[in-house]
């Protein structure tokens, strides 16, 4: 089983393979992605828009705390468009669902360059 630190890093992977089903498979039921994609597809779609205009370049955790059933992991997250590296200062809430952790929500704060 992926902690909630790794689910990040994996996330990172996904989105350098344009894998979005793996992506959207990482979310909770009751995340606000799903509740905004209700489907894979739909959500496949617009992942797919999003790669093929840009690249990860970068991933650097900053803190996983974990209690209980609920975890937060914080990190900054470096997107390149057209050569213009954006950072991301992001949080990202977790609940143990299913035997596994998976993302609930998200925040996301940008900083360009």
């Amino acid at each position: 089983m992926m902690t909630p630190k790794e689910i990040i890093e994996h996330r990172a992977r996904l989105y350098t393979e344009k894998n979005g089903g793996g992506v959207y498979d990482l979310y909770a039921e009751s995340s606000e992605l799903r509740r905004f994609f209700p489907d894979e597809q739909s959500f496949c779609t617009r992942f797919a828009e999003i790669v093929a205009a840009s690249s990860h370049a970068g991933l650097n955790i900053v803190k996983e705390t974990v209690q209980g059933k609920c975890a937060e992991v914080t990190f900054i997250e470096y997107i390149a468009v057209d050569d213009k590296v954006t950072s991301f200062f992001s949080r990202s809430r977790f609940v143990f669902e299913g035997g596994r952790w998976r993302i609930l929500r998200e925040e996301r704060e940008m900083s360009v360059k």
